[in-house]
């Protein structure tokens, strides 16, 4: 196994060689890549003496994340190197760490290990409370909208998988060059469904030379975890939350309305990344030891939805959407999230053609969508749908059914309503903001009352 070191470096003279004969009294024969943005030329005119050691000078300072991404694709260049570990040049972490947590790191079978600050058993050393409390803060807020599953989003000592590493320097860089690219890479890896795992660390404030973080870099990251939010996450706020109550309510009324052991649900308008879907799956087949088969549909095409995914469930498939009824398939539910109101009002004739069409090709449809219900309410939710669909082309509507005219749709469609839940509560308490239970409704709705 062969390892690479990604040092970026910015006015580290004091610092860089007592890392690099850390490095090499543990690791002996291992690629060193080192990114220097300094202004002098101390680095450049030491650095020639030593072995296995790839050294680039470049011109102007151009972040500390791409300093990393142009590392990252200077190590690949080697074929031999396994993984890949990001450093910084300050001395805040030693690689005596490195041993047992590559060893960790293998037997994980991970992508990528963080070595997290604000895990229990790691220690903080010599930080100033204003460091300590911008990075505090800014955690908080990626961990509340990016949503992965680590306590650490801004160090920058790191072991990366090859498949990671390569994945990390064609698709990131696109929000900022410098920290934010530390959120940006957990972000970009965690939507394409890498393993990615935290451990305990010791951080040591530097003893020797000045921290490049000033105001520019600070509001840099806290605006570029907007940034990706916006084109990364591809989740709204609370994804995770939402989607597990969601498939909780939803198989709380398969099993209700459906003892067999085999169970054929279709998802209309499914979406590119489908969580609710997963979720009902997981429930059904592990909790309930049914057998199910999911059919979605959807505008994105079979092999491009399976890769985004990581799916290998032939249970679970993917179909055009306009094949819905074609292929005479029969299903025993039928989903539509939030749908109908991404069509609009306007087209109520589509709906209810739509909705036909899936009444006649399942015993019984749920409908989950959102209600106009006040001034306060409908603009809120016209806010969340903007920044959860500001990268799908997805329609934003003007205006959502009311309970009444939701029901006037309904009548049109001469269908039995089984149940009617207009109040799903799929955010937290804390944000009241959001808890209004009037944004979310749940219809379960079919053709003959018997079942």
């Amino acid at each position: 196994m062969k390892i690479g070191f990604v040092l970026p470096c910015y006015n580290e003279f004091e610092n860089i060689f007592i890392l690099i004969k850390q490095i090499k009294k543990i690791f002996k024969d291992h690629l060193i890549v080192i990114v220097d943005d300094s202004s002098t030329n101390e680095i450049k005119n030491r650095i020639i003496k030593y072995k296995k050691i790839k050294y680039f000078k470049r011109k102007v300072k151009s972040g500390r994340g791409s300093a990393v991404l142009f590392g990252m694709n200077k190590i690949l260049q080697d074929t031999k190197v396994d993984l890949i570990v990001e450093m910084d040049t300050d001395l805040s972490s030693h690689p005596k760490e490195l041993p047992e947590n590559i060893k960790y790191f293998k037997k994980e079978k991970l992508d990528l290990l963080v070595m997290s600050r604000y895990l229990k058993g790691s220690k903080i050393i010599n930080w100033p409370i204003r460091r300590r409390l911008f990075s505090f803060l800014s955690n908080k807020l990626a961990n509340f909208l990016l949503q992965v599953n680590v306590s650490d989003y801004t160090c920058g000592y790191r072991i990366y998988s090859r498949p990671a590493t390569e994945h990390v320097v064609k698709n990131c860089g696109k929000v900022g060059s410098g920290f934010i690219v530390l959120s940006e890479i957990l972000a970009e890896l965690n939507l394409n469904n890498f393993k990615i795992k935290d451990t305990k660390t010791v951080f040591i404030n530097r003893e020797k030379g000045a921290s490049s973080v000033d105001i520019k870099l600070i509001y840099e990251s806290l605006i570029g975890i907007f940034k990706i939010y916006l084109q990364k996450s591809r989740n709204f706020v609370l994804g995770d939350f939402r989607s597990k109550r969601l498939s909780n309510l939803i198989v709380k009324k398969i099993i209700k309305y459906n003892k067999k052991k085999f169970i054929k649900i279709l998802d209309y308008g499914a979406g590119y990344q489908p969580k609710v879907v997963y979720f009902v799956f997981e429930q059904l087949t592990k909790i309930h030891k049914k057998k199910i088969l999911i059919d979605c549909y959807d505008f994105y095409s079979t092999k491009e939805i399976k890769k985004l995914n990581n799916i290998n469930n032939k249970n679970i498939n993917f179909f055009n959407i306009s094949s819905v009824g074609r292929n005479k398939k029969k299903y025993d539910f039928c989903f539509i999230n939030d749908v109908i109101h991404h069509i609009g009002i306007e087209k109520e004739k589509l709906i209810i053609k739509i909705l036909n069409n899936l009444i006649n090709v399942s015993k019984i449809v749920i409908i989950k969508d959102h209600f106009q219900q006040g001034f306060f309410s409908n603009n809120v939710i016209r806010f969340m749908d903007f920044l959860g669909n500001y990268f799908n082309n997805v329609n934003t509507p003007d205006k959502y059914y009311t309970k009444e005219s939701f029901q006037s749709l309904l009548n049109k469609l001469k269908v039995t309503t089984l149940e009617k839940i207009s109040s799903i509560k799929l955010y937290p308490s804390f944000l009241l903001f959001m808890s209004n239970p009037d944004f979310n409704f749940l219809y379960l709705i079919n053709r003959d009352k018997k079942l």
